[in-house]
């Protein structure tokens, strides 16, 4: 099941293979498919209505108490149909939906839509060209600052574009088509979390070695070990999705160092 997260933050930042907001950091690598979408209704939970009917029910009841516990009942349904109405307000609001590979969801809010657009391309750029950059934007004032942009056969490097009484020229340049989701096909780039290969290896060599072989966590173990010696960073990164419940159990962390325990963690983020 996928875990959704919102982005508030206006220092959203890609550098290199890597994106950067608040307290998180992706590997571009991770990321599965970009959309442009609204946010999903909650849904609505018919069993507060019948909360609501019997609180009714209750005031108009002769006694004193059922009429106090039938006030009340209906007060808790009236808040939850007003948090409801609340919070399927901006279902119309469209959000930029990052998808990864580990089905961690963010979704971050604009109010123009045009811009989010702008943002999808820049992150294919970036997807498909691993080259040095460092890219800034501000969801708050529509910029994208350090941009390199692919026009065509030839190159153009805009230093900042923005939205709004000088949208035109940046039109032109991202050409003026909707686009609302991009899907990403790329190798996993291991170099960008693991430094040390053999380290790598004597971490899952001592976690076969003392995990039970009938454990799932030993079957985990073995299959990454055995892209490890390989040093095949996909293939590693494939197994620990496979397995991340069983390489984030507490028996798989008692065995191995916190060294492996945190590449996996910013592996799967």
């Amino acid at each position: 099941m996928s875990e959704r997260k919102k982005i508030k933050t206006d220092n959203f930042k890609i550098e290199d293979n890597t994106i950067s907001f608040n307290d998180s950091l992706v590997q571009i690598s991770n990321i599965s498919h970009i959309n442009i979408e609204p946010v999903p209704k909650p849904k609505f939970q018919v069993g507060f209505v019948i909360v609501g009917v019997i609180g009714i029910i209750g005031m108009i009841g002769t006694s004193g108490e059922i009429q106090i516990l039938g006030f009340l009942l209906f007060l808790f349904a009236m808040i939850y149909i007003l948090y409801y109405a609340i919070n399927s307000s901006d279902n119309d609001n469209k959000y930029l939906f990052i998808y990864l590979n580990s089905e961690h969801v963010y979704y971050i809010y604009c109010e123009d839509k045009k811009f989010l657009e702008k943002v999808m391309k820049v992150m294919k750029h970036c997807i498909n060209n691993h080259a040095k950059q460092k890219i800034k934007v501000d969801f708050n004032q529509c910029t994208l600052e350090g941009v390199p942009i692919n026009i065509g056969n030839e190159k153009e490097v805009v230093n900042t574009i923005t939205t709004g009484d000088n949208s035109d020229a940046s039109n032109n340049i991202y050409g003026k088509e909707e686009i609302n989701s991009i899907v990403i096909e790329n190798d996993f780039d291991a170099s960008s979390f693991i430094k040390d290969w053999q380290l790598v290896q004597d971490e899952l060599k001592k976690a076969c070695e003392k995990l039970p072989k009938s454990s799932k966590e030993y079957i985990a173990s073995e299959e990454a070990l055995e892209c490890a010696m390989k040093e095949d960073g996909e293939g590693l990164f494939k197994v620990f999705n496979k397995y991340s419940e069983s390489f984030l159990s507490s028996i798989f962390k008692s065995v191995v160092s916190g060294f492996l325990v945190e590449i996996i963690k910013s592996m799967l983020l």
